[in-house]
């Protein structure tokens, strides 16, 4: 059921001293910009640039037409804080079929408590379209849903524990592969979060130039044919802006 969101004009809080940090503040000066920010659908590999609008504790995004249907209520999205690194905001939606009043599509998510540090210094990329490439550890094979410079994704197969790979742990060197070749040699990972079968791995000290040369290599054909959802959204329109 689409869900009417009345939007208004939020004055800007002083963001000094001690409430700096307040993900409200953040939120507001955010917004304020009016341009769009970056957002990824936790747990997969849908990123998307939208504007947000805020209204009692709540944030309203304008939602692109290719997300339709794919967001859950109770799921969580992530904004990336604009100029500052590694720094993202953690919201959960609790409307995903939500409109402007006009008509335009939008999501309602609850304002955060706190602002989250991202683990990740790169973009993930999804690998989900090619079957030959998979992580070779300890004698079995994984497929694999998305890699970065610094990390990974893997899915368990059905007989798979989440025991047999803890949170933490360094699992030791591995292989990532491509078809009969090796493509990468890992010298450790380090499952870093789980989510139902699905296990992010983070890279530590890759063995050999040319493994890390050969992951370069990859990333970067990935980044010519993203697989994300990318589509901005037009600003959302606010009573009397004439817009």
């Amino acid at each position: 059921m689409a869900m009417n969101a009345q939007l208004r004009a939020e004055p800007m809080a002083q963001s000094h001293g001690a409430h700096a940090a307040q993900p409200e503040v953040v939120l507001e000066a955010i917004a304020r910009l009016d341009k769009p920010v970056w957002f990824e659908v936790e747990f997969t590999q849908i990123r998307f640039r939208s504007r947000f609008a805020l209204q009692e504790r709540q944030v309203i995004v304008a939602k692109p037409m290719a997300l339709k249907g794919l967001l859950a209520a109770e799921s969580y999205v992530r904004m990336r804080v604009p100029d500052r690194e590694g720094e993202e905001i953690r919201l959960m939606i609790v409307a995903p079929d939500a409109d402007f009043g006009d008509g335009s599509p939008a999501f309602i998510c609850r304002a955060p408590e706190g602002p989250v540090k991202s683990r990740r210094t790169g973009d993930r990329y999804s690998v989900t379209h090619d079957e030959r490439l998979r992580l070779e550890l300890k004698g079995q094979a994984f497929p694999l849903l998305d890699v970065s410079l610094t990390g990974l994704r893997i899915l368990l197969p059905p007989a798979q524990t989440h025991h047999d790979l803890p949170i933490g742990h360094n699992l030791g060197p591995g292989n990532l592969m491509f078809g009969a070749e090796v493509w990468v040699r890992i010298g450790q990972l380090i499952p870093r979060n789980r989510h139902e079968r699905t296990i992010g791995c983070e890279f530590k000290n890759l063995m050999d130039d040319l493994s890390r040369n050969n992951l370069m290599a990859l990333v970067d054909s990935l980044k010519q044919t993203p697989l994300a959802i990318t589509a901005g959204v037009p600003a959302p329109r606010r009573p009397g802006s004439g817009r």
